[in-house]
C-alpha cells in the first residue's frame, strides 16, 4: 500500500567544465564514493569528479589509451581502501587512478584483452571478463586468484542427479498435458538488439557471482554461476531470447534478466542452480523497447529497469528507467522516470550508500540524481489509499471496505506513469490528483456511496474492480474524473517532487530550475461537477530555498498552511496565502511528518519520523524504535521495530508536548502486533486501524483505548444505541454503561432503556452482565487515569442497576420487556425467585392482549434458562401455589410420577398444615414451626417433637404465648436441653419457668450459683437440715474449684464455722481477709494457730518456685548456646562444600528441614506429609514439635518455648510476690520476708539478659567470633565461633528460618515490667533464707 515518492531531484551539469564534456564514442561510467556524496564519471577520455556543485577533471587518459588501435575504457569502479578510481581497459590494462594526485598508475595487464569487470560487494575480489572469453578473480592488491572459461559445456557442481524413477515419457507434466512427455528441450535462440558485452553481478554477500556471455555457436546468452574460489556451480538452462542484462538481488534470492518474447518483453528471474524462477511482463511492445541494465538496489527491494524505448537509432530513441517492486507475489511499477527528448541515458547506477538514491547519467552531460522514500499516499481524513502501478493508480477506500493487496476497489487508468499523488486535508478530502510521468495532472473527485461516475473516453478511465460491480452492489464509493492539464507559467525545463494539495484551490510542491531549489505555490481549479468547466493548476508564487524540501504536510483543519521538512533536518510552517515561509524548529531529516493541531488555544504540534525510526514531537525525542505511526480522532497510535501498538491521547501531546517523553509510553494501552507490521491509516470517525504485514495482506484492528474513547463520547451524547452496539460487536464489558458516569446513568436510565426497547434481548444481556467491579478501575483504568485517585463507587452497584433499570422498564412497556424485567429481579444479589415467580403467576392469571407481549409460558421458559429449575421448583414450592408449581415441573426434567402425588395429597390436606408440610420439604423449619402452631391445638405433640428435633427453642418461646401448656413444655425441653450443653444457669431459668423448682435448684448447684441456688430452695421450703446439708456441700464445691472466698462466704453466713471460713481465706492466700476473719468471729488465737503457720508455708514455698525457676531458666539457657552452636558449625561445613563443588551430606540441609542437627542422624520426626485434621492429633503433633529430648529434631525451638515460659511465669510473681511480703511484715517475719525479696530481685534483675540470649538481635548472630571457649563462654560467643569463616548473611538468615517455624507470640520476649512498687524498704537488711 506504500508508493515509492521522489523526495529530492539534483541536476549537476558536466558542461561547466569545458573539458569534461563526454566522449561521443566512449562508454561512459558513474562510481558513486560510498563515503561521502562524491560521484565520479568516466569515459574513455578522462575522469570528472562531481562534489556538490562543483565539477572538476581530474584524470586524463589520453596518454594511457592506444586511440589508434580503438582502445578505451571498458569499466571503472572507485575503490574507497585505495582513494583512486580502478580501470580497465580493452587492450588488457589495468589503471589506477589516484583521483588527488591526479595520476595514473598501471598495475597490472591481462594479454588477451579485458571485456567486463565487477568487484565484489567487500571490495576484496574482482571479476573480470577476458576477450576468450575467460572469467579472472584477483585481489584487492591485483594478484591473480583463479581462470575460470565460460564456454565450457560442463554444468558445474551443481549438476542435477538422476535417481532412475523413469524416463521423461513415463512423468507427470501436470498441465501440460501429455503432449510435455515427447516435446524436444527447448533451445537457445539470440535474442536482437544485443549489444554482446559480459555482464558480471555479485551475490550480496560476496560469495557467489554470476556472467553472462554470448554463446559464439548460437548467438544465445546463457550464464554461469560461480563461486568465490573460481569454481563453477551452474550453467543457467536454456532460454530463448535471454537479455543482455543480468543482476543479482543482492539478498541472493534469485538473479534478474530479461527475455524478448514474441508477443512480450519480460523481466525473468532465476535461482543459482540456473532454473527458472518466475517472471513479470514490462508494459512494452517487445519489438518497441529494449533493456539496458537491471539494477537492484542495496536493500533488494526495487528493482530499476533501464529502457530504450523507439528504433535502434540513439537520436530516435527514448531513455525511461522504471522501479519495480514486489509485494503479495504482484509487481509493481512504482515510478518511472523519464529523460528529457532529444537526450538519452548513456549510464544509470544505484548509490551504494544510500537504499534509494538513483544516478543517471545522459548523453548531454547531465547527471541526474532522484532520491526516493516510501510513502503511505492515504488521504488522512478520507482514508483512501492509493497505490501506484505504472499507468494504473490503484484506489481502495478504507473507510468503506477493505481489499487486500494487489486488489483495490476500483482503479484508475491514466495515460503515462503515475509519478505522485496528492489528496487534500479535512474540507478538501474528496479531491485526489495524479502527477503523471509525462509532467501533466489529473484530477479525480470522490463521488458518494452508489453514484456512478460520468465516463470519458477522452480522459482517464475508471474501473471498478474488488469493490462491487458486475453485478454485485457497489461496496465503495468510486472516483470521478474531473480534467488533466500542465502547471501553468512553469519554466521549460524543471523537476518537481512532493507534490501536497493544500486546500480545494491551493497546491504546493518542490521544484528543482536553473535556479536552484525552490517552492512552488499553484492556485487550482477544478469544477465540483462533471462538465462544470475545465481543469488548470497555474503557477502563482515561487519561494527559493536554500536547502532541498523534502516532504510537505497540509496542516488541513480549514487552514492554507503547509509544514515544510528540508533537506538539512529543519521544519517551517508556509502559509500559501502570504507566502510566508517561518521556522519551526530543527531536527532530523525525516521519512513522514505529519501535524496535529488542536486542543487548548489550537495548539499545533509537528510530529517526523526519522529515518533512524525515531519519532519527534516539535524536534523533541518521543519515541524511538518507531516503524511507522498515524493520528486518529483522540490518539497518536504507533507501531514500534518490537512489533507493539502504542496509543498516546492527543491531549497529553497538545496540551503539554513537552512533557511527554519516551517514558510516558508505559503509561498507555500496549497491544501485540504481528512481525513487520506497519500501520497504513487511522480511519476517522471510527476505531479501525488498518496495518499491512510484510507479505502485503492487509489488516484491520479495533484497539481498546480508540474503542473505549468513542464509546465514552457516545455516551456523553447520549447515543445509547449506537454505544451498545459496538461493545457487543467489540466485546466490551457493559458495565461500562454504568461505571462511565453512574450518576449520568442514574439520571438518565429511561432514556437509555427507551433507546434500546426495541432489542429486549440487549437489555437482557445487560442486565445479566452486571457485577460489582468498577470496569473503569480494573479492565479499562487506562482509559480513565484521572479517576484513579477519585473515591471509589459505595457497593450495591449490581442492586442498584437492578432497581433502576426495572423502575424504568415499567414505566416503558412492562409487557413487551417482561423478560428483561424478570432478568433484574433474578440478578440481585439476593435474588428474588419469588417475586419473579409471582409476576408469571399474574401473568398466567391476566394472559396479555396487545401483539408483541410475553406470555407466561416464555417468561416461565426465559426464567428456567436463567436459574436452576430444580432451585425454581423449590421457589415455586414455597409460594404455595400448587398451579404454578405443576407449571414448573412441567418444564422441567422430573418425572411426574414423582410430583403429581405430593401435589394431590398436598391439595386435600388444610391450607395451614400444608404449608407446615411444604416448609417441611424445603427444610423451611421456623416457617414450618409458625404454620403448625397456627394449624391447632391438636397438633401439639408434633409441634413439641418438631422443636425438640431441630433446636427450635427459641423460635417457639418466641412464637407461643406465655403461660400456656406448649409454653411450659417448650421450657421444659429447653431447659434440659441447656443443662445437657452444660449452660446450667440459663437452665435453671428455664426449669423456674416450666415449674420445675428442684431441677433449677440442682442447676443452679452445678453452676455455681449458690446465692441464687440457696434462696431458690428456700423460696422452694426445703427444711432447715437439707438446707444445711445443701450449704455445707456447695462450700465443699466452691473450695475444691479454688473459689476460696466464696466457699469463706458459705461457712460464715449459712454454716457459722469460723475455723473452715479462716482456713478457706488462708488457702486463698487472702491474707488480709483471714486475719479481719480471726478478729471478726472474736478468735485472736486463731492468728497464731491458723495464720502463721500457713505464712511460713506460702513462704517456702515461693522460696523453691524461685530455685526451680533460676535453675531451670540456666540449664536451658547454657543447653540452647550448645545447640546454636552446632548448627551454624554445619553450615559452615556446608558452605566449605559447596565453595569446593561438592553438594551437602544429604538431600536437604539440616538447618532448612526437620531433619536433626545433633545426633546427625536424619529423624524427619518435626515434620511430616500427613495432614493433622482432628485436634487431639494437632495437640499430639505440637506436643512432640516442642520436645526437650536432646538431639531432637527442633530442639531449639522446645528449649525458646521452654525459656519464654520459665521467664513469663516470674514475671507474673510480682503480684502475688507483693501480698505475702506484706502478711510476712504484718506478722514480723522479716527474715523469710527479706530473704523472699533478694531472692526475687535477683531472679527479675537476670531476665533481660536471658531474653537478650534466648533472642538476640540478627545482626549479633554474625559478630566477630571470641579468642576461644570457656565456662563463661555465652550463646552469642558461641554461636559467633562456629560461624568464623563464614558469610554473615548466610548465619543470620539460618537464625531467622529457625524462628519462623515458631508461634508468633514465640518469637520474641515476653514483656518485662520494670516495677519495684512490690518491694517493702523496711527489709533492707534483712536475708536470712525460711526454711521449710
Amino acid at each position: 500500500m506504500r508508493n515509492l515518492v521522489v523526495s529530492k531531484v539534483d541536476v549537476q551539469a558536466l558542461d561547466n567544465d569545458p573539458d569534461s564534456s563526454l566522449s561521443p564514442t566512449g562508454r561512459p561510467f558513474i562510481s558513486p564514493d560510498p563515503d561521502n556524496s562524491t560521484v565520479f564519471v568516466s569515459d574513455s577520455k578522462h575522469i570528472v569528479k562531481l562534489d556538490g556543485a562543483s565539477v572538476e577533471t581530474c584524470v586524463s587518459f589520453t596518454e594511457h589509451i592506444n586511440q589508434s588501435e580503438q582502445d578505451e575504457v571498458v569499466a571503472a569502479e572507485y575503490l574507497p581502501d585505495h582513494q583512486a578510481l580502478f580501470a580497465i581497459s580493452k587492450a588488457g590494462a589495468f589503471l589506477l587512478c589516484d583521483c588527488n594526485t591526479q595520476k595514473v598508475e598501471h598495475v597490472g595487464s591481462v594479454p588477451d584483452g579485458l571485456q567486463a569487470m565487477c568487484w565484489s560487494p567487500d571490495l576484496e575480489l574482482a571479476a573480470l571478463v577476458t576477450s576468450q572469453p575467460a572469467l579472472l578473480l584477483i585481489t584487492a592488491e591485483f594478484e591473480p586468484v583463479a581462470e575460470l572459461p565460460l564456454l565450457s559445456e560442463e554444468f558445474g557442481d551443481m549438476a542435477p542427479v538422476t535417481v532412475g524413477w523413469g524416463r521423461k515419457e513415463t512423468q507427470f507434466h501436470g498441465s501440460a498435458g501429455k503432449a510435455a512427455a515427447v516435446a524436444s528441450e527447448p533451445t537457445a535462440e539470440p535474442a536482437g538488439r544485443d549489444d554482446g558485452r559480459p555482464r558480471v553481478t555479485w551475490r550480496g554477500d560476496g560469495q557467489m557471482l554470476a556472467v553472462s556471455v554470448l554463446c559464439r555457436e548460437t548467438g544465445a546468452r546463457r550464464f554461469v554461476v560461480v563461486s568465490r574460489d573460481g569454481s563453477r556451480l551452474s550453467t543457467s538452462e536454456p532460454v530463448a531470447a535471454l537479455g543482455q542484462s543480468l543482476a543479482w538481488r543482492p539478498s541472493g534470492a534469485t538473479l534478474a534478466a530479461t527475455q524478448r518474447l514474441p508477443n512480450k518483453l519480460q523481466v525473468v528471474f532465476f535461482e543459482k542452480n540456473g532454473l527458472r524462477h518466475g517472471e513479470f511482463t514490462l508494459p512494452f511492445p517487445p519489438d518497441g523497447a529494449h533493456v539496458r541494465e537491471l539494477l537492484w538496489s542495496p536493500d533488494s527491494a526495487v528493482l530499476a529497469v533501464w529502457l530504450e524505448l523507439g528504433l535502434e537509432s540513439e537520436s530516435e530513441s527514448e531513455s525511461r528507467v522504471q522501479l519495480w517492486t514486489t509485494g503479495n507475489y504482484h509487481w509493481y511499477c512504482k515510478q518511472e522516470h523519464v529523460v528529457a527528448a532529444g537526450d538519452r541515458a548513456v549510464a544509470v547506477t544505484w548509490h551504494p550508500a544510500a537504499d534509494y538514491r538513483l544516478l543517471v547519467l545522459c548523453r548531454s552531460g547531465r547527471l541526474l540524481t532522484w532520491e526516493h522514500q516510501w510513502r503511505w499516499s492515504t488521504a488522512p481524513h478520507s482514508s483512501v489509499a492509493a497505490v501506484a502501478d505504472g499507468r494504473r493508480l490503484l484506489i481502495t477506500p478504507l473507510a468503506s471496505t477493505v481489499v487486500p493487496p494487489p486488489m483495490s476497489a476500483h482503479e484508475l487508468v491514466l495515460p503515462a506513469s503515475v509519478s505522485a499523488v496528492c489528496q487534500g486535508p479535512a474540507g478538501a478530502d474528496h479531491w485526489l490528483w495524479a502527477v503523471t510521468s509525462d509532467r501533466r495532472l489529473h484530477a479525480f473527485r470522490l463521488l458518494p456511496l452508489g453514484t456512478e461516475p460520468v465516463t470519458s473516453t477522452a480522459g482517464c478511465t475508471v474501473t471498478m474492480t474488488a469493490g462491487g460491480g458486475v453485478g454485485f452492489a457497489a461496496r465503495a464509493p468510486l472516483h470521478e474524473w474531473r480534467g488533466s492539464c500542465s502547471v501553468g507559467g512553469a519554466p521549460p525545463v524543471y523537476a518537481s517532487w512532493a507534490w501536497e494539495l493544500v486546500s480545494a484551490e491551493r497546491m504546493v510542491c518542490a521544484a528543482h530550475t536553473q535556479d536552484g531549489y525552490q517552492l512552488w505555490l499553484m492556485d487550482v481549479t477544478a469544477p465540483e461537477t462533471a462538465g462544470g468547466g475545465g481543469v488548470s493548476v497555474t503557477l502563482s508564487r515561487t519561494l527559493p530555498v536554500s536547502s532541498a524540501p523534502l516532504i510537505i504536510s497540509a496542516v488541513g483543519g480549514g487552514s492554507a498552511e503547509a509544514v515544510v521538512h528540508s533537506e538539512d533536518g529543519s521544519m517551517s510552517l508556509l502559509d500559501t496565502e502570504t507566502a510566508e515561509l517561518r521556522p519551526i524548529t530543527d531536527g532530523q531529516s525525516g521519512m513522514e511528518v505529519v501535524a496535529v493541531s488542536g486542543g487548548p488555544a489550537g495548539r499545533r504540534r509537528v510530529l517526523s519520523l526519522t529515518g533512524q525510526r525515531r519519532l519527534y514531537c516539535d524536534g523533541r525525542p518521543l519515541l524511538s524504535a518507531c516503524s511507522s505511526f498515524g493520528v486518529s480522532d483522540d490518539f497518536l497510535v504507533v507501531t514500534t521495530l518490537e512489533h507493539t501498538l502504542l496509543c498516546l491521547p492527543l491531549t497529553a501531546l497538545l496540551a503539554d508536548g513537552s512533557s511527554v517523553s519516551e517514558s510516558s509510553w508505559s503509561e498507555v494501552g500496549t497491544r501485540r502486533l504481528e512481525r513487520g507490521s506497519r500501520l497504513v491509516t487511522a480511519v476517522r470517525g471510527d476505531t479501525r486501524l488498518v496495518l499491512q504485514m510484510p507479505r502485503g495482506n492487509l489488516e484491520v484492528i479495533h484497539p481498546r483505548p480508540l474503542v473505549v474513547a468513542r464509546l465514552a463520547r457516545l455516551m456523553d451524547s447520549a447515543e445509547y444505541y449506537t454505544a451498545y452496539s459496538e461493545m457487543r460487536r467489540h466485546r466490551i464489558n457493559l458495565n461500562l454503561l454504568v461505571d462511565h458516569d453512574p450518576e449520568t446513568f442514574a439520571a438518565r436510565c429511561d432514556d437509555i432503556c427507551a433507546a434500546l426497547r426495541h432489542e429486549p434481548s440487549w437489555l437482557c444481556v445487560f442486565v445479566s452482565d452486571l457485577s460489582e467491579e468498577d470496569v473503569t478501575r480494573t479492565l479499562y483504568r487506562e482509559s480513565y487515569r484521572s479517576r484513579s485517585a477519585a473515591a471509589a463507587a459505595p457497593p450495591g452497584k449490581v442492586d442498584r442497576v437492578c432497581e433502576l433499570v426495572r423502575d424504568s422498564l415499567e414505566r416503558l412497556d412492562r409487557g413487551r420487556l417482561l423478560l428483561p424485567l424478570l432478568t433484574t429481579l433474578v440478578r440481585h444479589t439476593r435474588p428474588r425467585l419469588e417475586e419473579a415467580l409471582r409476576v408469571i403467576s399474574q401473568l398466567r392469571d391476566a394472559p396479555p392482549t396487545e401483539p408483541g407481549a410475553v406470555t407466561a409460558d416464555a417468561a416461565l421458559r426465559y426464567l428456567i434458562c436463567l436459574v436452576d429449575v430444580d432451585q425454581l421448583y423449590s421457589v415455586a414450592m414455597g409460594t404455595y401455589d400448587f398451579d404454578l408449581v405443576l407449571m414448573v415441573a412441567e418444564k422441567s426434567q422430573k418425572d411426574p410420577k414423582e410430583y403429581l402425588p405430593l401435589l394431590n395429597e398436598l391439595r386435600q390436606l388444610p391450607a395451614e398444615y400444608a404449608r407446615y408440610r411444604v416448609d417441611c420439604l424445603l427444610r423451611r423449619h421456623e416457617s414450618a414451626l409458625r404454620h403448625l402452631a397456627a394449624a391447632g391445638a391438636d397438633r401439639q405433640p408434633e409441634l413439641l417433637r418438631l422443636v425438640q428435633e431441630r433446636g427450635l427453642y427459641s423460635a417457639a418461646l418466641r412464637l407461643l404465648p406465655a403461660g400456656g401448656a406448649a409454653y411450659r413444655a417448650v421450657c421444659g425441653l429447653f431447659a434440659e436441653h441447656l443443662d445437657g450443653a452444660g449452660r446450667c444457669w440459663e437452665a435453671a431459668a428455664l426449669y423456674v419457668r416450666a415449674g420445675a423448682q428442684t431441677s433449677a435448684v440442682d442447676a443452679l448447684r452445678r453452676a455455681g450459683a449458690w446465692r441464687q441456688c440457696l434462696q431458690t430452695a428456700g423460696q422452694l421450703g426445703m427444711p432447715a437440715d437439707q438446707l444445711r446439708q445443701l450449704a455445707a456441700g456447695l462450700a465443699a464445691e466452691l473450695r475444691a474449684a479454688g473459689r476460696c472466698a466464696d466457699a469463706a462466704a458459705v461457712y460464715e453466713r449459712h454454716l457459722r464455722q469460723p475455723e473452715e471460713q479462716v482456713a478457706c481465706l488462708l488457702e486463698g492466700r487472702l491474707w488480709d481477709q483471714a486475719v479481719a476473719a480471726c478478729h471478726q468471729a472474736r478468735r485472736p488465737q486463731m492468728v497464731a494457730v491458723l495464720a502463721v503457720p500457713a505464712l511460713h508455708r506460702a513462704a517456702a514455698n515461693m522460696a523453691d518456685t524461685l530455685r526451680r525457676i533460676s535453675d531451670t531458666l540456666t540449664e536451658r539457657r547454657a543447653r540452647l548456646a550448645v545447640v546454636r552452636a552446632q548448627q551454624l558449625q554445619l553450615l559452615s561445613r556446608q558452605r566449605c562444600q559447596l565453595a569446593d563443588g561438592e553438594g551437602p551430606a544429604g538431600a536437604d540441609s539440616d538447618l532448612y528441614s526437620d531433619s536433626s542437627s545433633v545426633s546427625g542422624v536424619s529423624a524427619s520426626s518435626g515434620s511430616s506429609s500427613r495432614t493433622f485434621r482432628s485436634s487431639k492429633s494437632r495437640r499430639k503433633q505440637e506436643r512432640k514439635k516442642y520436645s526437650l529430648r536432646e538431639g531432637s529434631g527442633l530442639e531449639d525451638l522446645a528449649l525458646v518455648a521452654a525459656c519464654h515460659a520459665l521467664i513469663a511465669e516470674a514475671s507474673a510473681l510480682t503480684e502475688e510476690m507483693s501480698a505475702l511480703l506484706r502478711a510476712l511484715v504484718q506478722h514480723s517475719l522479716d527474715e523469710p520476708a527479706g530473704g523472699l525479696q533478694r531472692s526475687f530481685a535477683a531472679l527479675l534483675d537476670t531476665l533481660p539478659a536471658a531474653a537478650a540470649e534466648v533472642w538476640p538481635e540478627p545482626a549479633a548472630v554474625a559478630q566477630p567470633p571470641p579468642a576461644g571457649l570457656g565456662p563463661t563462654v555465652t550463646a552469642n560467643q558461641l554461636a559467633d565461633l562456629a560461624q568464623a569463616g563464614g558469610d554473615a548473611a548466610a548465619a543470620q538468615t539460618a537464625y531467622a528460618a529457625r524462628m519462623a517455624q515458631l508461634e508468633p507470640h514465640l518469637r520474641f520476649p515476653p514483656l518485662l515490667k520494670k516495677d519495684d512498687s512490690w518491694k517493702l524498704l523496711c527489709l533492707e537488711g534483712f536475708g536470712v533464707e525460711p526454711t521449710s
